[in-house]
């Protein structure tokens, strides 16, 4: 199965299943439109720093599952772009029938935004990224180096901040143009000391997302959504990777370790509460869920694994 295919066939089709179904459930449960497409998209995510490291840990990169995995987490990656750059012209209305247009008037901005963006981004990125990297590199000199990397992210961060999109974005695209760079290589390199520690700081954050005190105080609700949650994106996505010609067991195993939600939904989310479009009991209880299934990422892997050892076993 080529990456094409896994990118925006098997990817593009869990994302947009996994938001519509999530948004429906939403949508019983009595949230707004907007409320809905914020919580779908962040749900339909999955973890990359998890995942990605689960993989690499266990040389499982070149595997069936994991080049599926791969290509399902690149084009959750990309969706990421849109969702930050929508959640913030959703506020503009309740998401109810009376405010369709609103809603239409949300995504017509936000796709003007992001072309806008991305123009900037590109023509910086050809006229004014390349040669000043080449004139630091010519310098021989590793602190420029690493300093001109550092501002280009914050640079990049201010840019979209400034077009009124989110900071975040323009972090992340940022790092796809460096790494588009001619010189990933060398900025690859650099930064990879600093990738350790960045990476345990991340995994650290993680855990004081858990509040403790809801856990204890409603159990029962935070169980049923962590359950829910996973059980529906392991369901979907191994239904849809066997659609694409994976075996079962692969599929299954590519449906537990994609069943946690992603670290951008953290970013989403709380963007969400400070535009008013989830209040703030919401945004808790899907800031400490979404924590809890990254937590568990590790050992739905060890299930996966182990029930495809069985299901392998059968076949033979």
């Amino acid at each position: 199965m080529s990456m094409k295919r896994d990118v925006f066939g098997l990817g593009l089709c869990q994302v947009i299943l996994t938001t519509l179904v999530v948004g429906w459930i939403a949508g019983l449960c009595g949230l707004s439109m907007a409320a809905r497409i914020v919580l779908g998209g962040g749900i339909a995510l999955s973890s990359s720093a998890f995942v990605l490291q689960l993989l690499k840990d266990k040389k499982q990169l070149e595997s069936r599952h994991g080049k599926s995995s791969l290509g399902v987490l690149i084009m959750q990656d990309l969706a990421v772009v849109p969702l930050l750059v929508v959640t913030p012209l959703l506020a503009g209305g309740d998401g109810s029938g009376s405010n369709n247009k609103s809603m239409g008037k949300a995504f017509a901005s936000a796709g003007v935004a992001f072309v806008m963006a991305l123009s900037v981004l590109g023509i910086c990125a050809k006229f004014v990224f390349d040669p000043v990297f080449d004139f630091v590199v010519s310098a021989h000199s590793q602190d420029a180096f690493v300093g001109l990397i550092l501002c280009t992210v914050l640079g990049m961060s201010f840019l979209t901040e400034g077009l009124g999109l989110s900071n975040t974005l323009g972090s992340f695209v940022s790092g796809m143009i460096l790494a588009a760079s001619k010189h990933k290589e060398k900025i690859e390199a650099e930064i990879s000391p600093f990738r350790g520690v960045l990476v345990g700081l991340f995994f650290f954050s993680v855990g004081f997302e858990i509040d403790l005190g809801l856990i204890s105080s409603k159990a029962g609700l935070v169980l049923s959504c962590v359950l829910g949650i996973m059980a529906l994106k392991g369901t979907i996505i191994t239904v849809l990777c066997h659609a694409f010609g994976l075996t079962m067991a692969e599929s299954q195993r590519a449906g537990f370790l994609l069943s946690e939600v992603s670290e951008f939904a953290f970013v989403a989310f709380r963007m969400a509460r400070s535009y008013g479009i989830l209040d703030e009991e919401t945004t808790k209880l899907m800031l400490t869920v979404v924590a809890l299934t990254m937590a568990l990422t590790p050992f739905m892997e060890e299930i996966g694994a182990k029930i495809a050892k069985r299901l392998e076993g059968k076949e033979d």
